[in-house]
């Protein structure tokens, strides 16, 4: 896929979660969608699967409790086209997977040894490709969200006019999934009945409501819930859709002007100045330090054309959100709200400041 500017951008989206220490943390993303199956599927420490077993053994397996076995049985069984529906509702009860997950995609999924890249268990990892209203939902969310606005971020790449959805893929991930819920219901707990949202409603949001596209799984209004972006490049997609997020790694590809945290956008534009391709130097000095945007591309020809980008579409619960439109934040302060006091997100009004784009970010508690 070829990326050029002042002509049709290639664009693949995909989703994201929180990361860390999941029973502190505050505000909460979870990776929903990936792209490009191709390198995702290159899974790193995997646990070898058992040996096939036989008809008798087939028959016991499928009775286990034991969900790893069972999951395992439950393959073996839709490889020889034998549909298990009580085993299968089983299995879903036993990960505590969500209604919408398709079995045999995660039942064909790699399982990773926990205590490796961040895990705090071992976990079930598939991606499971998109049907055609998923994808127009994609195309939907990127073209409804476009704004053709430069930031420093892209440290001299060209702007495309387009993004264009090549492949989406749903990751499924049990752990990530189940923390996400605890964290979720954390957050539902501290809010006490309260109903907080963001100023204007996310513009993810705005557009799916616009356009009646429901091919996405329902949100939660009760707290806060949004799809958000998060630009990545293969590699990371690849780490969080097996580890999560790594706060450690924060700020690794552009800044942290707002501490380190889960920075979401709600403009894909702005989320694919993280995405694959050859940029120029990071800015240094008070400009990066304060985070100010540059109005326009920096002199001079543009870079090599941007081949491919990778995008995680974020369902991310933000709770109380602490809205933040200072020139030069206090980021201690910010962390700080929201993991010791009111808050589970922040919101960075750069899109009020410089015309560019509405940061949100979430960080986990200490």
């Amino acid at each position: 896929m070829d990326k050029k500017e002042d002509k049709e951008e290639d664009k693949a989206p995909a989703v994201a979660t929180d990361e860390g220490d999941k029973d502190a943390a505050q505000g909460a993303s979870q990776t929903v969608y990936s792209s490009r199956a191709e390198k995702m599927k290159q899974i790193s420490t995997v646990v070898a699967p058992a040996a096939p077993a036989g008809r008798g053994d087939l028959q016991a397996n499928l009775k286990s409790d034991d969900p790893e076995v069972l999951r395992q049985a439950i393959a073996q069984a839709l490889a020889g086209r034998q549909k298990e529906t009580d085993a299968e509702e089983r299995l879903r009860k036993l990960y505590q997977l969500p209604p919408d997950w398709d079995i045999a995609t995660f039942c064909k999924g790699q399982r990773l040894k926990g205590g490796l890249g961040g895990r705090k268990a071992s976990t079930v990892v598939a991606f499971q490709p998109q049907p055609p209203e998923v994808v127009k939902a994609m195309q939907g969310m990127l073209d409804g969200t476009y704004r053709k606005v430069y930031t420093r971020d892209r440290r001299g790449a060209p702007i495309p006019d387009r993004f264009v959805v090549k492949e989406v893929h749903r990751v499924l991930n049990d752990q990530v999934w189940r923390e996400y819920c605890e964290t979720r219901e954390k957050i539902r707990a501290s809010l006490n009945g309260e109903k907080p949202t963001l100023p204007d409603g996310s513009h993810t949001v705005n557009v799916l409501q616009k356009s009646g596209i429901g091919a996405l799984p329902q949100l939660d209004s009760d707290v806060n819930e949004h799809w958000l972006f998060h630009g990545t490049t293969a590699e990371a997609a690849k780490g969080i859709a097996e580890n999560d997020f790594r706060l450690d790694l924060s700020g690794s590809n552009a800044g942290t002007l707002y501490g380190k945290g889960i920075y979401l956008a709600e403009n894909a534009t702005k989320s694919d100045e993280y995405g694959e391709g050859p940029k120029g130097p990071a800015s240094t000095g008070e400009e990066a330090e304060m985070g100010f945007e540059a109005p326009r591309p920096p002199p001079g020809p543009p870079p090599p054309l941007v081949r491919e980008s990778y995008i995680l579409v974020c369902r991310s619960s933000l709770g109380r959100v602490n809205y933040n439109d200072e020139q030069r934040p206090d980021p201690d302060r910010l962390v700080k709200s929201c993991t010791d006091g009111h808050f589970q997100s922040v919101l960075g009004d750069r899109l009020k400041l410089n015309k560019t784009f509405r940061e949100i970010i979430v960080y986990l508690g200490r």
